[in-house]
């Protein structure tokens, strides 16, 4: 149980983000983004991902991860102010792809020879995107890498910091949003798409010291 007054949401948003980047080579590893349709898909970085939804959406950097928390319902168990906190944790993953940035169309995953190459559509691109949303719901919800007993996997590391977290699972399934087709200030044509998930994550907290 955390005992101080640490901000809940934020503490989920920020351990999201280290469990992302501290595993997810260990879970979605070659084979399973094969097995997901989205070879060679790159690596999440900790420039590209973002516990703030505002930050998220106005980022330069793409295809942008964002892991912040949509709301939070508090259960008071004790008249010292324990409490326990389920928090919704959206997973969004958003990217545009077309023409940008004077580069070109750039896609995200490509074929190892001798495999035949992967086409350049939308639909691939779609495919991309939810295979992050998917490999990240799977570390967080993992027993091994996530949030499941996180507290008690962690206790006996030297300088671990309470966190209060010690279960998620799976809330909303995946779904790909905002997918639309414009032009740029150049007449260009741009393509910009989102997919979403989230993930229930349990908490417990105290505000007495």
């Amino acid at each position: 149980m955390i005992v101080d007054t640490n901000f809940g949401p934020q503490v989920v948003a920020n351990t999201a983000k280290a469990l992302v980047l501290a595993n997810w080579s260990s879970v979605c590893d070659a084979a399973w983004l094969v097995a997901m349709g989205a070879p060679n898909l790159p690596t999440p970085v900790s420039a590209n991902i973002f516990t703030s939804q505002r930050a998220l959406f106005t980022a330069e950097r793409q295809p942008a991860i964002g892991l912040s928390v949509l709301r939070t319902d508090s259960t008071i168990t004790d008249a010292l102010g324990a409490m326990t906190q389920i928090h919704e944790l959206e997973i969004a993953v958003c990217s545009d792809w077309g023409y940008y940035d004077g580069t070109g169309a750039n896609p995200l995953v490509f074929a190892t020879a001798p495999d035949a190459p992967i086409p350049f559509t939308a639909e691939v691109y779609e495919t991309a995107l939810r295979a992050f949303v998917e490999g990240i719901v799977l570390i967080l919800c993992s027993p091994t890498y996530g949030f499941i007993n996180y507290d008690a996997r962690n206790q006996t590391t030297a300088g671990f910091v309470s966190t209060g977290i010690y279960n998620a699972l799976p809330f909303t399934g995946v779904t790909p949003t905002n997918f639309v087709v414009g032009e740029d200030e150049i007449g260009q044509s741009v393509i910009q798409q989102t997919v979403r998930a989230s993930v229930q994550v349990q908490q417990r907290r105290s505000i007495a010291r």
